[in-house]
Order: structure tokens, then C-alpha cells, then sequence
């Protein structure tokens, strides 16, 4: 009798030590993944690799076997979500973090339950269940075949799966009825509108670290270190002023227009088909002339050279009328029946009347449930806007490019007017009359009226291509960093 009870309290005693043993993760996963990062996340995984066999080698009942296997997986399943939890109770506002914790979790339920079926097979094989053995090496084998084939999806892009495009200051180029400015590593070169090199200076010769360049009908003219430089064509240096902090620079009708207003961030605003001021300077009168401040008549317009220049706010002028709220560009995300300010996360929402009725165009064409990228930009009294729908493949997120729209945003009848909508095109920019896409291996512009499909530029990356809108040119980084010109309708 004493011998049963002594046998049974050793049962009983393993079986405790074991629970114990198995149990573990949950404080290794939730402080040393918390407290050490990623590195502590794959000790405790091998950790629980290694608990598996060691219940393997302890336990000779395979059920009971099995439920160490679970208290085990499942302890590191706890282990890890106290991690995760204590991470964004301290942390916030870090999207890739938790990304990166999600991923873990599921590699380590992946590895556990793979481990576990090894464990289950070898068990059987023990046991002499041959049949048994055969189903759990087949589920095995199914099992690992389908995670290397997610594994070879989620490191291998789809075609315009990593695409950006964004709209910046046109001040990195220009052009007139001749001739085309370009600021170019560390120098400013002119080339005829045909592309032969007329002349360039370098910045050292400058003297300045040129930002902006503008041209006119004679001249040409460069903008930096609160300096203006006045150029003829063959880049002889002719006359110099200091400006004071500007970051724009526009040369039209014979006069040159200075934007001295930045955005919170202290870069130059983003207007694509136009430009802003706040004061000018007639180029006849560059050396002695002054510059003379944008003042508003009771209108809120300033006319200068035929130029209406619209007051915003009393910021600055621009080209475009005022519209509350509106920073003249918007580029912004609704995905998943969710809006996003930026990709960095999940942001207080900052929702205008122009993107409820975009995400009204979205909802009623049923693409709430995928993620869309809007970028819009403001011409006059319009809104100009194309939407890039991306959705999963096989559960990884937003792997195919599902289609885009193009639209038309009347701010006076506060309608939207759907322009195209393409099925295999990642759009870029859309106009009254054309639309710019990426055509995989080819940047094209599309007429609206008959469909004519124009080649403009060959893009070598389908994957992570990046396209900046510049003024009348399109800036294409693929590898190497080229302009497009695409604004026809401006001549």
C-alpha cells in the first residue's frame, strides 16, 4: 500500500513538475520579449521547441503527451500577447512594433503546432501505429508545404504592390517655349526643349546651394541661401540680391513671383498646376527694382501681369481660390472602411466634405473593404483625384492592385464626377482631358476622350517604382532618377 502511494505521488509530482516545466513561457515570453526584444522572442520559441521533446522523451502516453504539448503552445501564446500588451501600454504610436509582434506570434504558433504533429508521428512510429503515423506526417506535410508557399508570397512583391507617387514643389524644374532648368547634384544645366545641353554652373561658382530655379524669356534665375541670382542662358553669372527666406520661385508674364509662406513642417507647399506668392519682382527691374508684398483688394485677389493671385487666409497667394481647410494637395488612405491620415497608423480622424464624398464614390462602387491610396490636388475650382485599390491575395494584405479611379470634384456644386476607371494600371495624376498611370514596365498617358494610349517614359522596377509630381514634370526613381514632362494642357 505504501509502495501504491509513494508510485503515485511520483505520478502526481511529474506531473505538476511538468505543468510547471511547460507553464514557464508565460513569464519567459511576457517580460524577456517585452524587456529584450526579438532576441529573447527566439530563445523562448526555441525554448518551446525543446519542451516539446522533452515531453516527448517523459510522457509514454501520447494523449497525455499532447496535453503538455498544448499547455506549453499555449503558455507561449500567453507569454507573448502579455509582451504584446505591455509593449503598446508603453509605447505607442508604433504600428511597425506590433506588426512585428503579430508576425512572431504566428511563427510561433506555426513552429509549436509543427513540432507538436512531429512529436504526435514519432509517438505513433513508437507505438506501432503505422497508419496513424502516415495521416500525421501527410497533415505535416501539407501543413509545412503551405507555410513555404505564404512564406515565398509574403517575401516575393506583386507587381505595383510597393508603388508610391506623391506631388511636390515645382522648384526643381522649369521650363520655357526654348529651354528646360534642371537643379541637378549639386549644379543647374540648361538643356533646349529637345534635350541638347546648352550650358551649366555649379553651385561652387554660384556661391549659393541653389533650391529653386525659374525661367524667363532672357534670363533664368536660382533661388538659395536667401539669395536670388539672375543667369542668362549661357549661365553667366549676372546680377545678384539678397531676398530674404523664401521657398518658392516662379517666373511668369516678365515678372518673378516669391512664396515666402512653408507648411507646419517648413516645407514648400504642394501645388501641381500652379503656383503661390507673396510677393513680386518685375525682371526688368531686377538690380534696383523692389519687391513689392501681394495685397488683397476687397475681393481677396491680387492681379498682377494678367495673374490673378487668389489670398488665402492671409498666408500667402496662390493661383487657386481659397478653400477652407484645403492645403491645395491631399493624399490620404481609406482603408478597410476606415480613414487613414497616414500610413504610419491609425491618426485622429481629419475628414473634409471632399473626402466624404470620396469615400462615399468608394463605398458605393463596394471597395470599402480593401485599402485605397487617394492622391488629389486642386486646379481652380476643381479637385482632381485618383484612387489606387489594393487588395489581399491568399490573406496576405493588399498584394495585387485590384484597379484605380480617376474624379472630378466640382467645389462649387460639391459633386463628384468619376473621370475612367482602369482594371491593371496603377494611376498616377488625373487632368480634365488625360490620365498618367504606370502600365507595368511603362508610364503612359491615356486621353480621355478616345482612349489613345501615348508611352512616355520606360519604368525598369514594376514593384517599388516611385513617381514624384514636380510642376509639369513627373520624377521617376526606379534605380535612377529621370523627369517626364506631362502638362500639355498648360501650352
Amino acid at each position: 500500500m505504501n509502495i501504491q502511494l509513494r508510485n503515485k505521488s511520483k505520478r502526481i509530482l511529474k506531473i505538476i513538475l511538468l505543468c510547471l516545466v511547460n507553464s514557464v513561457l508565460i513569464p519567459v515570453f511576457t517580460m524577456g520579449c517585452y524587456t529584450f526584444g526579438y532576441q529573447a522572442f527566439i530563445m523562448g520559441t526555441v525554448f518551446q521547441l525543446v519542451l516539446v521533446f522533452v515531453n516527448y522523451f517523459s510522457i509514454h502516453t501520447t494523449w497525455k503527451m499532447c496535453v503538455m504539448d498544448v499547455v506549453s503552445l499555449c503558455s507561449a501564446t500567453v507569454g507573448l500577447w502579455g509582451a504584446n500588451y505591455l509593449y503598446e501600454k508603453n509605447i505607442s504610436n508604433d504600428a511597425v512594433g506590433e506588426t512585428v509582434f503579430e508576425l512572431f506570434l504566428a511563427l510561433g504558433l506555426i513552429f509549436g503546432i509543427f513540432a507538436i504533429l512531429f512529436a504526435v508521428a514519432r509517438a505513433c512510429r513508437r507505438d506501432g501505429h503505422r497508419i496513424k503515423e502516415s495521416i500525421i506526417c501527410g497533415v505535416l506535410g501539407i501543413g509545412i508545404s503551405l507555410f513555404l508557399f505564404y512564406f515565398y508570397l509574403l517575401f516575393t512583391p506583386f507587381t505595383y504592390e510597393y508603388v508610391l507617387s506623391e506631388y511636390s514643389n515645382a522648384g526643381e524644374i522649369d521650363r520655357n517655349a526654348e529651354y528646360v532648368g534642371e537643379i541637378d547634384y549639386g549644379k543647374a544645366k540648361i538643356s533646349t526643349i529637345e534635350g541638347k545641353s546648352v550650358s551649366s554652373i555649379s553651385e561652387t561658382k554660384l556661391g549659393i546651394q541653389a533650391e529653386q530655379i525659374a525661367l524667363g524669356e532672357k534670363y533664368y534665375y536660382l533661388l538659395g541661401d536667401m539669395t536670388l541670382v539672375k543667369l542668362d542662358y549661357n549661365s553667366r553669372i549676372m546680377a545678384k540680391r539678397k531676398v530674404g527666406k523664401a521657398t518658392s520661385l516662379i517666373c511668369r508674364n516678365g515678372y518673378l513671383f516669391l512664396g515666402t509662406y512653408a507648411d507646419e513642417e517648413g516645407f514648400p507647399l504642394e501645388i501641381v498646376r500652379g503656383f503661390y506668392a507673396n510677393q513680386y519682382l518685375k525682371e526688368s527691374e531686377f538690380e534696383r527694382g523692389d519687391i513689392t508684398p501681394c495685397k488683397a483688394d476687397s475681393n481677396g485677389k491680387c492681379v498682377v501681369a494678367g495673374i490673378t493671385l487668389y489670398d488665402h487666409e492671409g498666408k500667402y497667394f496662390s493661383t487657386n481660390p481659397y478653400l477652407s481647410g484645403y492645403n491645395e494637395t491631399n493624399c490620404y488612405y481609406v482603408m478597410k472602411g476606415i480613414f487613414h491620415e497616414s500610413e504610419e497608423g491609425l491618426k485622429e480622424n481629419k475628414k473634409t466634405i471632399w473626402t466624404d464624398l470620396v469615400e462615399d464614390m468608394i463605398r458605393d462602387k463596394e471597395l470599402e473593404g480593401y485599402s485605397n491610396t487617394v492622391d488629389e490636388y486642386q486646379c481652380g475650382d476643381y479637385l482632381y483625384g485618383v484612387v489606387n485599390t489594393k487588395r489581399d491575395f491568399c490573406g496576405l494584405s493588399d498584394k495585387e492592385l485590384k484597379g484605380s479611379i480617376a474624379y472630378r470634384i466640382s467645389c462649387r456644386t460639391k459633386k463628384l464626377e468619376v473621370l475612367t476607371e482602369l482594371s491593371d494600371k496603377y494611376m498616377i495624376l488625373a487632368t480634365n482631358t488625360f490620365v498618367i498611370c504606370q502600365d507595368e514596365s511603362k508610364l503612359i498617358r491615356i486621353e480621355l476622350s478616345s482612349g489613345v494610349e501615348t508611352e512616355m517614359a520606360k519604368v525598369s522596377d514594376t514593384v517599388s517604382a516611385s513617381f514624384t509630381v514636380v510642376g509639369d514634370y513627373i520624377s521617376l526613381f526606379d534605380g535612377d532618377t529621370g523627369y517626364t514632362y506631362w502638362n500639355y494642357e498648360s501650352e
